[in-house]
């Protein structure tokens, strides 16, 4: 009898064996045949940047302030560029330096906004030859944020990007300034001063 009970329990697991195999193996070459896709997690979108109050100068020579050790404008149309020098975009750009014994810069009070913490700014050096000690700066409440070498051509538009997160919710007083001396005429031109969200990873040039 207890035989008989092991032999029926062996021929009833064969069958389910049989009716299940069958089922499983069909189930994986589908899931084998089947194509998967990553799963794709989209990051907020980041806010695009927005321009300072004429920061493409587009309006002018308005809104900034501007001085010249010798007496000259700094904002200019394109037409009243030296040849081969162009706006980043628009038709007006930002011009210092660009004499001999010259001090001149443009500036402006600003709000620094918490969600756009970067200042960016687009620049064109154009130096002398010779050249001698020229600089090129941007300054933020009166101290030094940025030195460029007004003897050092760029051949083109640069980005160039400063984290002013300190200053967030602020009204700071941003200057660019251009600086030469009795040997130098150097170039320094500006474009495109805007506030942005992160810093840019590479420099940029537009020839």
């Amino acid at each position: 009898m207890i035989l008989n009970n092991r032999i029926r329990i062996i021929i009833i697991g064969i069958c389910l064996f049989a009716v299940v195999m069958p089922i499983y193996f069909s189930s994986a070459a589908s899931l084998l045949n089947q194509t998967y896709l990553p799963i794709i997690f989209r990051s907020p979108s980041s806010h695009p940047p927005e321009f300072i109050p004429n920061g493409d100068f587009e309006q002018g020579p308005v809104i900034w302030t501007q001085y010249s050790s010798n007496d000259f404008d700094l904002i200019f149309p394109q037409q009243e560029l030296p040849p081969g020098v162009f706006p980043y975009d628009g038709l007006w750009v930002a011009w210092l330096a660009g004499v001999f014994n010259e001090t001149s810069y443009i500036e402006q009070q600003v709000i620094v906004p918490s969600n756009l913490p970067y200042l960016s700014y687009w620049y064109w050096i154009a130096p002398s030859n010779p050249c001698g000690v020229s600089l090129g700066m941007v300054i933020i409440n009166g101290g030094i944020v940025a030195i460029h070498d007004l003897c050092n051509e760029t051949s083109g538009w640069v980005k160039g990007v400063i984290n002013l997160s300190a200053y967030t919710e602020q009204s700071v007083l941003i200057q660019f300034r251009g600086e030469t001396d009795e040997s130098t005429n150097s170039d320094l031109f500006l474009d495109h001063v805007a506030f942005q969200a992160a810093p840019v990873e590479n420099n940029s040039i537009i020839k």
